[in-house]
């Protein structure tokens, strides 16, 4: 009877559609090269998805644990637009492709409910079963080494019998105030999160309480703001977490004084790190928390407010606080007793592994995990914090190699990877990586992720952002680490766009973040959405509201004055409105002083900096020195040089770079020439890694007509300039120089460039600039000089043919064109394609050798194709000439362009490697010119997919994509 029951089943499983096997695709351990043609859509639709948020995975392995003893591990794997969740083998739910947080809860109260049944876990609320008053006492406290006490108190309670709704809920808090204050930089606290998310919801089933006031503080520590707004709803609107959630700043600083609990006091304190003065910030700190001292949850609401001021010596007092926690010591650290202990950077690093090692296995609410998690969270977050200040932020190679060094070499797993991690960025820092270091550097880390993750990619970004395979490989990388919770999301619609160039994923990210974020919390995210979804209307009405910050609405302005469906007046009286809101604020009278600039109007930005001058003395520190070098630059503009000196004097002890630039330029200016080249001479000593004081010195000597020791001084950086700077500012300088003299002397110091090496890929970046500037006279100038030898003479030609023909015009570029031999004729044939020149197919090429007829035909087809005035005597031209032919790859494109092959033969042609990189780009063309731009989209990501950049269609669809991305656009509005 069994056996025909199962053959039932299995017979049942064959014929009924929606009981069929399901087979999952795994796309991210596998390679485009390995994929079926039928299913190459759906093998880029999965490779780039992110994972459910680990630590609701997490959370659900908790309730194993809680309930059964026993800690299974849960995975996802997906499916037909689902997860499906499994705890070990065992499927246990699904989840949508973007889980908002109600569709984790769902899930993760269900499982609450069916292993409630399976246990014998019960709670028994006996009269005198009250919580003691020391364990509340502790937990209200708010300070991490009572709160850690009474966790260990509640285990041990617990495990003695203690099922109390008690405390179930005391346990549940404490977990959740620990993990409100806990840094979380490098995601080592998500075990904690995960612990308090799986007791919160332990507690809420098993007591039946709302527990409105947890669920709304763990939520916004998540990063589920909308959840934590919904969840506050249970709150009274006068509670001081209902008001911070709601911007309701006045009435909090009404009811939380110095006499409230230490978690009012907290809130008040996050809420007035929301108004970016750090000034105010810093007075309400110590008054709130003087007798306290506080010093966790202080550096986090602090770092929320200003990361550069809380990045420096804040976090290395944090890490000693953390080590004397897990020492056990009680009461507050006594910092002379530490140093005294542990003088050096490497002995207290070895102090606090030695302790981590050796936590102890403790009980169902603070467990090894949930303690290591913890402890390494905050100590290593304080070491990041340290060390990314040095290098990031202080641009100082030499005192982060310092901080290197003082770390030691404990052989702990963690304490290894970090360093290596941190090495790896320092490296690259001081000396030329050509990616690989980076890559390697991001893909061996497996116990850390995070700001590690992002920092170490965001290099690769900067400086390898042309090599393509580089980005790709980090890209799936990220992808592979990060998961759909709120900040990877937004962090992952940047890599789609700026590094997968795919506007299509990048429109799905933000969309499903629009709907799982509040722009009170998240502003950033909505200002995106708006400006790329074109809801400008919508845009001007976030930014009009109190409770977004004017450094996220000057910011969101600045995106918009690009826009030339936006009314310029409009984008300047949001500026005007902002700063009369906040006058006092230097990044933002910066911001809106710079967008004043590009409008040409210098002498009102410098009339609004000098305003802020008056107010604002040295003490503003680095706002001060930067507002005077920024109303000297503009005096250099108004060729006020003298006034300039004036205004930047008092602040050249600083040795800042900026001002020492500046001034160099002004005394030039004056005619004091061998002054302003000792000023730049020390600038070089002192901030050798900084390439742009070199190209400032080049444009001294520029303007000064010494091109020689322009280039030399140009040539001598012993780095690669970045492809970034030799389209911003070698070539914004260069232009700024030359626009205005006689073509001569810009072709002069061009060739000097050209003397002493830099490749033709390289200077092709300043005529560009040129073309940009609409001075097609001298891009096309500059451009005829450059010479290679090889097929890439192609590309230079293509570039100056571009610039003569929209300088003279299009006879006048063909004849120029036509004294130009075509060599490499087989090249020849892509050229025009690839530059939009599509005449020169009909009007410049020679008749082709048989061998090479067919490329040519292909992309006369692909230039018919895209054509929107189509000629149908060259339509028929081509068709005549694909119609007998036989079905092999390159004869099956061209009948496939023609309508003459449906889609579903071609495809069939996909057998190598190299033919999944071309097909997939005469796919694209076709759904482009049917109007489906999304589906095109798909198919040129296809083919940039493969890697394969020397493969011809691969360059095409990387220009295409950029050229969508450089819209500025979605999709849709292309």
């Amino acid at each position: 009877m069994k056996k025909l029951v199962l053959s039932l089943i299995l017979l049942l499983l064959v014929i009924v559609p929606g009981c069929k096997k399901r087979e999952y695709l795994d796309a991210k351990k596998q390679s485009i090269v390995n994929v079926s043609p039928e299913k190459l859509v759906q093998f880029l639709d999965e490779k780039y998805l992110l994972d459910p948020d680990r630590r609701f995975l997490m959370a659900l392995e908790e309730l194993d644990s809680f309930f059964l003893g026993q800690k299974k591990q849960v995975t996802a794997k997906y499916y037909d637009s689902r997860w499906y969740v499994f705890s070990g083998k065992k499927e246990i739910g699904n989840l949508p492709r973007y889980p908002s947080y109600n569709d984790f809860w769902e899930l993760l109260s269900s499982r609450v409910a069916k292993l409630e049944k399976r246990s014998s876990l019960k709670i028994v609320d006996n009269p005198g079963s009250e919580l003691d008053p020391l364990l509340k006492q502790q937990i209200e406290s708010f300070a991490p080494r009572n709160i850690i006490a009474a966790l260990k108190s509640i285990d041990k309670l617990w495990g003695g019998g203690t099922h109390s709704t008690p405390l179930l809920m005391a346990g549940c808090r404490a977990l959740v105030f620990l993990s409100f204050q806990s840094l979380n930089e490098l995601q080592e606290a998500d075990a904690l999160q995960a612990k308090a998310l799986a007791l919160l919801g332990i507690a809420k089933q098993l007591t039946g309480k709302k527990l409105a006031l947890e669920e709304a503080i763990l939520t916004y520590n998540m990063g589920y703001n909308g959840q934590a707004h919904q969840a506050a709803a249970g709150l009274s609107t006068q509670a001081p977490f209902y008001l911070f959630l709601n911007g309701e700043f006045e009435a909090l600083e009404k009811i939380a004084g110095r006499d409230s609990s230490p978690l009012i006091r907290y809130i008040r304190l996050w809420a007035e790190a929301k108004k970016r003065k750090e000034k105010d910030w810093l007075q309400l700190s110590v008054r709130l928390f003087e007798e306290e001292g506080y010093l966790l949850p202080m550096v986090k609401a602090g770092l929320t407010m200003n990361r550069f001021g809380f990045s420096g010596n804040t976090p290395g007092i944090l890490s000693y606080e953390i080590t004397d926690q897990i020492l056990a010591h009680t009461g507050n650290m006594d910092m002379g007793k530490m140093l005294a202990l542990y003088p050096t950077l490497s002995s207290l690093v070895a102090a606090f592994e030695d302790s981590v090692a050796k936590v102890p296995v403790g009980g169902s609410f603070f467990d090894s995990r949930a303690q290591c998690s913890y402890y390494r969270s905050n100590f290593y977050s304080a070491l990041y914090l340290q060390g990314s200040h040095l290098l990031f932020s202080l641009a100082s190679v030499p005192s982060a190699s310092s901080f290197l060094s003082s770390l030691g070499n404990h052989q702990s797993p963690y304490f290894k990877e970090f360093k290596a991690w941190f090495e790896g960025l320092v490296t690259v820092h001081m000396k030329n990586d050509k990616g690989k270091g980076l890559l390697k550097n991001m893909t061996s880390r497996t116990k850390w992720s995070g700001r590690v993750l992002i920092d170490t990619y965001d290099e690769i970004l900067d400086r390898y952002y042309h090599i393509y395979q580089t980005r790709l490989q980090g890209a799936a990388w990220v992808f592979v680490r990060l998961d759909s919770r709120i900040q990877h999301r937004f962090y992952a619609a940047k890599i789609a766009k700026n590094s997968l160039l795919d506007l299509s994923l990048a429109e799905e990210l933000l969309t499903s973040l629009v709907k799982s974020s509040n722009p009170r919390h998240f502003p950033d995210i909505h200002v995106f959405y708006y400006k790329y979804n074109k809801e400008f209307d919508k845009l001007f009405e976030l930014i009009s509201q109190s409770w977004v910050p004017s450094e996220t609405k000057s910011w969101a302005l600045r995106l918009l004055e690009d826009c030339d469906e936006v009314d310029g007046a409009r984008v300047e009286k949001g500026f005007v409105a902002l700063l009369k809101q906040d006058p006092g604020s230097w990044n933002f009278t910066q911001r809106y002083t710079n967008y004043l600039i590009s409008q040409n109007k210098n002498r009102e930005a410098r009339e609004i900096m000098e305003k802020w001058l008056e107010n604002h003395g040295p003490k503003e520190g680095f706002d001060y020195i930067n507002a005077k070098k920024e109303v000297a630059k503009l005096y250099l503009k108004e060729g006020l040089y003298k006034e300039g000196i004036n205004v930047l004097r008092p602040v050249m002890s600083s040795g800042q770079a900026g001002c020492m630039e500046t001034m160099a330029r002004l005394l030039s200016r004056l005619g004091r020439l061998r002054e302003s080249l000792a000023l730049m001479d020390r600038v070089l000593e002192r901030y050798p890694q900084i390439d742009r004081s070199r190209v400032i010195l080049a444009q001294i000597l520029w303007e000064n007509k010494d091109y020689q020791k322009a280039a030399h001084i140009l040539k001598a950086y012993p780095i690669d300039y970045k492809p970034f700077t030799w389209g911003g500012e070698i070539g914004a300088r260069f232009y700024d120089v030359f626009n205005k003299r006689s073509p001569n002397e810009g072709q002069n110091a061009f060739k000097e460039l050209i003397k002493v090496g830099f490749g033709p890929f390289k200077l092709r970046h300043i005529p560009y600039l040129a073309a940009k500037n609409k001075n097609y006279e001298m891009a096309f100038r500059l451009q005829s000089l450059l010479n290679i030898r090889g097929h890439h003479i192609l590309y230079l030609r293509m570039d100056a043919y571009g610039y003569l023909k929209k300088w003279q015009g299009k006879e006048a570029a063909l004849k120029w064109i036509k004294t130009q031999p075509v060599t490499f004729p087989r090249m020849a044939t892509l050229m025009p394609y690839e530059f939009e020149h599509d005449e020169l197919y009909w009007e410049w090429l020679p008749k082709p050798s048989p061998i090479d007829e067919i490329s040519r035909m292909i992309m006369k087809a692909l230039a018919y194709v895209r054509s929107k005035n189509k000629n149908p005597k060259r339509k028929a031209l081509l068709a005549d000439f694909f119609k007998e032919k036989a079905e092999e790859p390159y004869y099956a494109q061209g009948k496939y362009l023609m309508d003459l092959l449906p889609e579903k033969e071609l495809l069939k042609f996909m057998e190598h490697t190299k033919q999944k990189c071309e097909i997939p780009f005469f796919v694209a063309q076709k759904r482009e010119e049917q109007g489906k731009i999304y589906q095109a989209n798909q198919w040129y990501r296809l083919c940039m997919e493969t890697g394969m950049h020397r493969v011809t269609e691969f360059g095409w669809a990387r220009n295409r994509l950029n050229k969508w991305v450089r819209s500025g656009y979605f999709l849709k509005h292309q």
